[in-house]
């Protein structure tokens, strides 16, 4: 007998052999990059992987691109996160700027920030930002 798990590891191995193909079509008319639709339908998968169970599914493509937009807008803040902290960047006198590696961690930094903040629920989220920004 199975347990539990890996019951829903042989599922979501099926719906990977099944829609891996059609969820990265999906990213690529949205994306236009086969290689960020690429990543991103990997990301996907390893979404549904961290999860405990994953849901007897009665029309997984709609599953699907509901878990892959989440990907995708968490994909799209990052990409805004980065812009404007390259920005700040090329705005510091260059004697001033950190090196690639400092960069390179603090980009790293602040895109966990931003994972965390956007974890939590959003009263506490506005808290949060309202007592650290606005004092």
């Amino acid at each position: 007998m199975s347990s539990p798990s890996q019951t829903s590891f042989c599922d979501l191995a099926t719906l990977y052999q099944q829609q891996h193909s059609w969820l990265q079509n999906w990213l690529r008319r949205r994306l236009d990059c086969s290689q960020s639709a690429a990543d991103l339908a990997q990301d996907t998968f390893m979404r549904l992987l961290a999860k405990e169970q994953v849901p007897e599914l009665h029309a997984p493509r709609t599953f699907l691109a509901k878990v892959a937009q989440s990907v995708l807008s968490n994909h799209y803040r990052r990409q805004k996160l980065e812009r404007a902290y390259l920005e700040a960047l090329a705005a510091m006198p260059e004697l001033t700027a950190p090196s690639l590696e400092t960069q390179a961690i603090l980009l790293e930094t602040l895109i966990a920030l931003d994972a965390a903040l956007e974890s939590l629920e959003r009263p506490v989220r506005e808290a949060f930002c309202g007592r650290r920004w606005m004092g």
